[in-house]
């Protein structure tokens, strides 16, 4: 969007392992979840004494069976993500951005809201499981907004812009950038980095805050990274958050978390730290 802003007129090849482009933001319908909530994750736990991706199913079937809603056609059309053309994609999602059909837009809500939760409670092979669908997830999750997507869907069709798939390393070589992917190298005179840096990472400047809550023992390091609670007073809230999903934060999942830290700090004013 930035280069075609400032007139760049050449092309434009979009680089990456799966190919898939983030999902197009629908419209808002007004719809609030019934069945996928965190009160009922919370019930289905006091029930079972676990929660499983199974569970979490359940609860999307019966979200969508409540507006008479197919969830296997639902499914299938997230599971087709990662084979369907780019172009053909983009092109059926900036048509349903009107659709009235809940599926995506209750996903991409309680990715946020209900997610994190429901991450923390779930056995570590269905978290493997979800991790095998990463791309796609984050897709539904944090989706363009249409503006945006008119925008690639001209390029797309002008033949300026084209997406590439299966990149398995960039090197510079002789000045310029090389391109190894599943059908070769290819040779580009500028590439940019727009990778994201990964949940639970630690931003260079926090790195003397997290150092200094580990060393006094008030926090933990989590195996997948980023620090937890060993201090019952300490609250982290957000991406830092060790233990967190693999999706990145979005202000609605920040803002529950942060609810219940500030819920945590009313009932001990006095015994609270957040970062």
């Amino acid at each position: 969007m930035s280069l075609v802003a400032h007139g760049h007129t050449g092309p434009i090849t979009l680089l990456s392992r799966s190919g898939v482009l983030p999902h197009v933001w629908q419209r808002p319908v007004g719809h609030r979840p019934q069945y996928v909530t965190a009160e009922r994750v919370t019930a289905l736990h006091r029930q079972h004494g676990a929660v499983t991706l199974e569970h979490l199913i359940g609860l999307m079937r019966a979200e969508l069976a409540h507006r008479a809603e197919d969830f296997e056609a639902f499914a299938a059309e997230l599971l087709a993500s990662g084979t369907e053309d780019p172009a053909r994609r983009l092109k059926a999602q900036l048509a349903a951005v009107d659709d009235v059909r809940i599926g995506r837009r209750v996903l991409q809500e309680t990715a946020h809201s209900v997610g994190p939760y429901a991450w923390g409670l779930l056995p570590e092979a269905d978290r493997l499981r979800l991790r095998r669908h990463f791309r796609m997830v984050t897709s539904v999750a944090s989706p363009m907004v249409p503006v945006n997507a008119a925008v690639m869907m001209r390029l797309l069709d002008s033949g300026q812009l084209t997406v590439a798939s299966g990149v398995r390393r960039i090197e510079v070589a002789d000045g310029m950038f090389r391109v190894h992917g599943a059908d070769g190298a290819r040779t580009f005179d500028i590439a940019v980095n727009a990778v994201n840096p990964p949940p639970r990472s630690i931003p260079r400047g926090a790195l003397r805050t997290v150092a200094s809550l580990l060393a006094d023992g008030a926090a933990d390091r989590h195996p997948s990274g980023g620090p937890i609670p060993a201090d019952p007073r300490l609250h982290v809230v957000g991406d830092l958050a060790g233990g967190g999903p693999f999706i990145t934060s979005s202000i609605a999942g920040i803002a529950a978390q942060a609810a219940r830290a500030a819920q945590a700090i009313v009932a001990a004013p006095d015994a609270a730290r957040v970062i």
